[in-house]
């Protein structure tokens, strides 16, 4: 019998580290050639940011030379120290900066409130003709944005707002389409068991937005307040209609080539380092909200 279990079990040994094995060169293949894929566009899309870091660090003359050169021969440091201290510019570097930090930060902390607060009403709450109300949010969505410039700045005027940060706190408080739609989606899937329990325990629809709602939508709170920065922060066209010369923020001033020499001619090296310098908040929010894109489970919370 000993015998016979062991020739029994001999060849399924066998078969199953064969099949283990298929799999896992089927599985390494797969890896690598992923891997290779995710490489290649990393290069892709890492190469911009490259060449734009090599601009400025070009000397005049290579940056003046018919034919392209890819390479800095004599790497000119000095200019990422020179576009922070920069005399021809309207107002300073950092007032620049400043200015482009609080009309980001104003509008995105504003906007993702009351975006969540529009998505969770959608969501959750019932009454007459909400389909067609979600259904015209929906259709704004595919109005571009440049056709409301003008009838805003009449409206701003008459309002006496303009020149100031009131545009960007009224569009905070308006709260965005695209948002909206976004958190009545993300809060459509929490499970109506959670909103019964709550429910159960007392909680009106305000305490309940902000205390079991709120919390649990952090995956949604920081795609808001990644993509509502960054629309403030790389926005050319409000802050060159809507502020003033003095008011200007740093994409006016790297978009609008405002790093002139005293022949006002634009200056690449400097518009060049100006423009990394411009990358780096948006990048920070992103490192500091990314791992909240991937939502958790809710089911710990229907537990008990």
């Amino acid at each position: 019998m000993a015998r016979e279990y062991q020739a029994g079990r001999r060849p399924a040994a066998r078969q199953t580290s064969s099949i283990h094995l298929r799999e896992g060169r089927r599985l390494t293949i797969g890896t690598v050639g992923w891997y290779v894929t995710a490489i290649l566009l990393a290069i892709v899309f890492f190469t911009p940011f490259v060449w734009l870091f090599l601009n400025s660090l070009f000397t005049n003359a290579q940056m003046s030379a018919f034919e392209p050169e890819f390479w800095p021969t004599d790497p000119q440091w000095h200019y990422f120290t020179d576009v922070l201290t920069w005399p021809n510019l309207p107002i300073s570097f950092w007032q620049l900066a400043w200015n482009s930090i609080r009309l980001a930060l104003e509008y995105s902390i504003l906007i993702t409130i009351t975006s969540a607060m529009v998505g969770f009403a959608f969501a959750r709450l019932r009454g007459p003709l909400k389909r067609f109300w979600f259904a015209i949010l929906v259709g704004t969505m595919m109005i571009p944005g440049i056709i409301y410039v003008y009838p805003q700045y009449i409206m701003f005027n008459r309002m006496g707002v303009l020149y100031s940060d009131w545009p960007w706190v009224i569009w905070g408080i308006s709260a965005s389409n695209y948002l909206s739609f976004l958190y009545r989606q993300f809060f459509a899937s929490i499970p109506v068991e959670l909103e019964d329990a709550s429910i159960v325990d007392g909680c009106g629809y305000v305490r309940m937005f902000f205390q079991v709602f709120l919390p649990l939508s952090k995956p949604a709170v920081a795609t808001a307040a990644i993509f509502s920065f960054q629309y403030v922060w790389n926005d050319y066209i409000s802050p060159s209609v809507y502020l003033t010369q003095d008011q200007w923020t740093l994409s006016v001033a790297v978009g609008g080539g405002s790093f002139l020499d005293n022949q006002q001619t634009p200056v690449l090296q400097l518009i060049s380092a100006a423009a990394i310098y411009y990358m780096i908040p948006v990048v920070l929010v992103f490192i500091v909200c990314q791992r909240f894109f991937l939502s958790g489970s809710l089911s710990g919370s229907l537990k008990g």
